[in-house]
């Protein structure tokens, strides 16, 4: 009996002091927290003044390493949120290089994971350059996975601030996912997209190639057109089916008579896509070419040309009559569910 209550007051005593020490901790963190803010709200109107180029003289920091990294970093990341000019973005820069440049090529050496993943995504941020160099040598001493943040941001900052030495990384790996790619290709620069627009013609992984082509369309990047068209025409049916997705996203396309080899694609995919394009680019002279994929044995074709047919300026005119007219059952219901889906959406 004794023993169970010396364990009674052993484990009451455990839980006491672990209730004490975590008053403790959060007091010490609420502490430091306050003095931080006090910092930050007493520097911030000066590197206003500094990155709105009114006042060059940079104020007085905290001695003390942690706060004064902790400090300037909440007061860079407030003036990225409201800053867009290049000229601002530039002075936020470099006073991220000039205060806080040691501290994370420390933190990438030494620092725990997450200090390192926090130090990338600032460096992304603040377009420290001038740090490039160690996170080029920092690339390599992660772990090359896709699931390991460390290393998606290690190269996310790469395409950022040294976009050279990230397409010579970065076209020699094959294991980087789709989605991934183009992630990292929506950092670069002008430049670098031209250049791997030549990469991508050669010898690359075709992950790369398929990221490249969806990318241009979604960001509507007009002087890499011609690329996505050539691509149309590609040996491999899924560069076929990414550059028929991305003209979509363009809303263009300048050789239109070609479309018809699509509509009569022995790919069902192609034939969707073909309507798709007839559609968002309501071209009128594929309108039999609609009204004949209306009828075909694939849903997702089907749906597509309606939806294509609907876009047309006498699309409603033509639905009703295929939805009266038409022999073929399968074009009648999805001419009637296209008439119906936009009655109802007029009366919402």
């Amino acid at each position: 009996m004794q023993w169970v209550i010396a364990s009674l007051v052993v484990l009451l005593v455990i839980q006491v002091a672990l209730f004490i020490y975590i008053l403790i901790s959060k007091k010490i963190t609420l502490n430091y927290d306050e003095k931080v803010e006090t910092l930050y709200q007493n520097l911030l109107p000066s590197y206003i003044e500094i990155v709105q180029d009114t006042s060059q003289l940079e104020p007085r920091l905290p001695e003390n390493k942690k706060y004064r990294k902790d400090v300037v970093e909440k007061l860079l990341v407030r003036l990225s949120e409201v800053t867009a000019g290049e000229g601002e973005k530039a002075r936020i820069r470099k006073l991220a290089e000039t205060t806080l440049l040691d501290a994370y090529i420390k933190i990438l050496e030494k620092g725990s994971w997450a200090e390192r993943v926090n130090t990338l995504f600032y460096i992304e941020d603040f377009g420290m350059i001038s740090i490039k160099d160690h996170v080029w040598q920092h690339l390599g001493r992660v772990e090359s996975d896709d699931e390991n943040e460390e290393y998606r941001q290690t190269l996310r900052v790469l395409a950022t601030i040294y976009p050279e030495k990230f397409l010579t990384f970065i076209l020699e790996k094959d294991t980087i996912s789709e989605s991934l790619a183009k992630e990292l290709f929506r950092r670069l620069d002008e430049g670098s997209l031209m250049e791997m627009e030549k990469r991508t013609s050669g010898k690359t992984p075709i992950a790369f190639k398929l990221a490249f082509i969806v990318l241009c369309g979604e960001m509507k990047l007009n002087q890499h057109l011609p690329f996505v068209e050539r691509c149309l025409f590609d040996e491999q049916k899924e560069i076929r089916l990414k550059a028929m997705k991305s003209i979509c996203s363009y809303q263009y396309f300048s050789k239109t008579e070609q479309l018809k080899e699509f509509f009569e694609s022995e790919h069902w995919e192609e034939r969707m896509y073909a309507a798709k394009i007839a559609g968002v680019m309501e071209l009128t002279k594929y309108r039999d070419h609609l009204v004949d994929t209306l009828a075909d044995p694939v849903w997702w074709v089907r749906f597509s040309s309606g939806e294509a047919i609907s876009k047309l300026p006498d699309g409603e005119i033509l639905l009703e009559y295929v939805a009266s007219q038409n022999e073929d059952a399968f074009a009648r219901d999805m001419a009637n569910q296209m008439l119906t889906t936009k009655a109802t959406g007029l009366r919402g």
